[in-house]
């Protein structure tokens, strides 16, 4: 019976070991207050110590996303990680609830940068890279949908009008040619920056 019990024993440290080094959060809790939470986790929250977590609500921290009708339960769910200092990360969530008894383990990866670069390729793909203002393909879906049937009523009223407006650069085609392409795209920075600054949030430049 020793050897075994000392078999067990190295076990339980070798999986200690591993859920305290692994790079994910790992958050053990009781009837939805925390109990255990490895060093990423602490890391994650911006905590100082366990003790900044220990015994607090995991809704202090975790707030899911909500789950989508055609998803699958059991699958690992997004969410949000709020941090000590008030600030937000994006991450994916697995949950392995309890037998009942209200104790549930949660592995909490931070997707933040997988999210931002999605957000940028997805920015990229409708605006302008030099100017920032909305693309020809952004433009022209974006009026689509607004005269698209039942959109607002079906139909542009006296309430709900659009105005569809051409702008043209006079005199930059010489700017280009006598300073260069630099001197030109400066230019049209400057010039959407004074039109993003003289329209509504609503509009679309």
């Amino acid at each position: 019976c020793i050897p075994a019990t000392r078999g067990i024993g190295r076990t339980d440290e070798r999986y200690r070991r591993l859920v305290e080094l692994a790079p994910d959060g790992i958050i053990m809790c009781t009837k939805a207050n925390i109990k255990f939470a490895n060093s990423a986790a602490l890391q994650m929250a911006g905590a100082k110590s366990r003790y900044d977590l220990i015994g607090a609500p995991i809704g202090q921290f975790l707030e899911f996303e909500i789950r989508n009708t055609e998803q699958p339960v059991g699958v690992p769910r997004m969410g949000r990680w709020k941090r000590k200092d008030g600030s937000v990360v994006h991450v994916q969530i697995a949950e392995i609830a309890g037998a009942g008894d209200g104790s549930a383990q949660y592995l909490v990866r931070d997707i933040t940068e997988s999210k931002n670069r999605e957000a940028a390729l997805a920015h990229r793909a409708e605006h302008d890279w030099l100017t920032g203002l909305v693309n020809r393909a952004r433009f022209e879906s974006r009026l689509e949908e607004m005269l698209a049937p039942g959109i607002g009523g079906g139909r542009l009223t006296g309430a709900r009008q659009i105005a569809v407006l051409f702008i043209d650069l006079d005199g930059f085609k010489p700017v280009n040619d006598r300073y260069g392409h630099a001197a030109g795209d400066a230019v049209l920075v400057a010039v959407a920056e004074r039109l993003k600054d003289s329209t509504r949030g609503s509009d679309l430049v």
